[in-house]
């Protein structure tokens, strides 16, 4: 009952701060959404009535979506009480291109044992014949999606679209990448930012110098210091780039992290065959590159690497994004005392 008891998993959070990877998900149109443990924590769920994909993972819960009349249906998950929320439709359901984020609501929340607190659901959409980028909020307190918030993109040639990497959170606003296309290669690249706040949309394009270099895999990434990174992997080379605002608000690019990873941060095989960026850790400089051997966790500020599973491997066909589960978690038996705990209190489930 102590380690039940709210005050403790509150001191238990306090001191530690930082929530630890229970494990990961991956997503691949073609298969369904599956959850693969780093530590003896196994999920609780989903149900498989539909062939759902995963499109965010943040602050104990996962965001999963599955096609309903061919239009995006949002289940907000949680893997550690097996609870699911379907939410309703937004208005701009009907876009093909398009991606979404989740994030917890809770005020004064440290993240890491919020899975009963409100939550949010941020749906971004893009209109090649309009060449506007959308975006409305939905709130699980209210039950409803926002007004929209529109902004002009800058021009392109032929295709613009999201890139399949997870979003990531710094500060108040979210950040989704997004690429243009031309003749099937990509010429550029830029950044949609959501300010929670304020309900405004808006686009960051990249510097010149980045955009020279770009691969075709780039992730997103926040730092240590909460700062807005842009990783890039030209083979064997990790670069990274940081985003400084200075005391004015003037934003700009700088490149501070350039890695080899043929050192001992990954092990020897066949180079011919470049590895992938699969996402990375909010908060803590951990990116996941996938190789033909194996999913590996790199740590940029240690400059150490795990290898996190041998099943999830480079293929030729399939682009693969990871989505890291990071909770504090309460073994079943304490878990158990916790639901008798809150019973008795009079505080019910609020997920069915």
């Amino acid at each position: 009952r102590l380690l039940a008891s709210h005050g403790f998993r509150r001191r238990y959070g306090d001191f530690h701060q930082r929530p630890p990877m229970l494990g990961f998900l991956h997503d691949w149109p073609k298969t369904r959404a599956e959850f693969f443990p780093t530590t003896d924590f196994r999920a609780r769920g989903p149900d498989h009535r539909h062939q759902y994909s995963v499109k965010d993972c943040r602050h104990g819960r996962v965001l999963l979506s599955y096609k309903d009349d061919n239009q995006p249906t949002f289940v907000v998950w949680d893997p550690i009480t097996g609870g699911q929320t379907v939410l309703c439709r937004p208005e701009m359901s009907g876009a093909s291109r398009w991606q979404a984020s989740l994030l917890c609501a809770a005020d004064s929340c440290i993240h890491g044992d919020c899975h009963s607190g409100p939550f949010v659901v941020v749906f971004v959409t893009l209109d090649e014949q309009e060449g506007v980028a959308t975006a409305s909020a939905y709130s699980s307190e209210t039950s409803t999606w926002c007004s929209p918030a529109l902004t002009a993109v800058a021009p392109f040639e032929e295709e613009i679209d999201f890139y399949d990497s997870p979003s990531v959170l710094v500060g108040d606003a979210l950040y989704f990448l997004v690429f243009r296309e031309q003749d099937d290669e990509v010429i550029e690249d830029s950044i949609l930012k959501y300010d929670l706040g304020k309900s405004c949309l808006s686009e960051i394009l990249l510097p010149e110098e980045e955009v020279e270099r770009a691969s075709n895999n780039p992730i997103l990434m926040v730092g240590e210091d909460g700062r807005l990174g842009i990783t890039h992997l030209f083979f064997y080379c990790l670069s990274v780039w940081w985003r400084e605002v200075d005391p004015d608000g003037v934003a700009s690019w700088t490149q501070r992290i350039d890695i080899d990873l043929k050192t001992d941060l990954f092990p020897l095989g066949n180079f011919s065959i470049p590895p992938e960026l699969g996402g990375s850790v909010e908060g803590t400089g951990i990116i996941f590159v996938i190789s033909k051997v194996g999913t590996y966790m790199i740590d940029l500020k240690s400059q150490s690497s795990k290898r996190l599973s041998s099943k999830l491997y480079q293929h030729p066909n399939v682009r693969w994004s990871l989505f890291p589960y990071v909770s504090f978690y309460y073994p079943p038996a304490v878990a158990g005392v916790v639901a008798e705990s809150s019973s008795e209190a009079g505080h019910g489930n609020e997920e069915a």
